[in-house]
């Protein structure tokens, strides 16, 4: 998921690749980024004024591109996948996390014009009975 102050420009969770979240996972958010020293306390930042969206797993041949193509992918579609060879059973997905130590090859990638977007922290959320 992406969050950004809403000074940097509003969040628009109706674009693609994007999603609405809940207000439990919004609060788990905003308390991050009071822990961490984003906003509240001190900061002057009121964590009130983060805007947050998730952002959306690529499913069909839009995952597939996004495990596999390097290029060519499509600009208006965006989202997220995660590239493991052992899980995903893609050979070719294996040149993304080439460079990663041999006992943590996999990634997300993130496709799509502006995703995450410019400004946004960017935040995994394993557990998805929060969306």
């Amino acid at each position: 998921m992406e969050t950004r102050n809403e000074s940097g420009g509003s969040l628009d969770c109706t674009r693609s690749g994007r999603a609405p979240v809940s207000d439990e996972l919004r609060d788990l958010v905003l308390t991050r980024l009071e822990t961490t020293e984003k906003c509240g306390g001190t900061t002057g930042i009121n964590c009130a004024n983060f805007d947050t969206c998730a952002i959306t797993e690529l499913e069909g041949e839009s995952r597939g591109a996004c495990l596999t193509q390097r290029e060519h992918m499509n600009e208006d579609e965006a989202g997220f996948c995660y590239i493991d060879p052992l899980q995903n059973g893609t050979s070719e997905a294996s040149e993304f996390v080439s460079s990663c130590p041999d006992n943590a090859r996999r990634m997300l990638r993130f496709v799509g014009h502006d995703t995450p977007a410019n400004g946004a922290a960017t935040f995994v959320v394993c557990d998805s009975s929060v969306l």
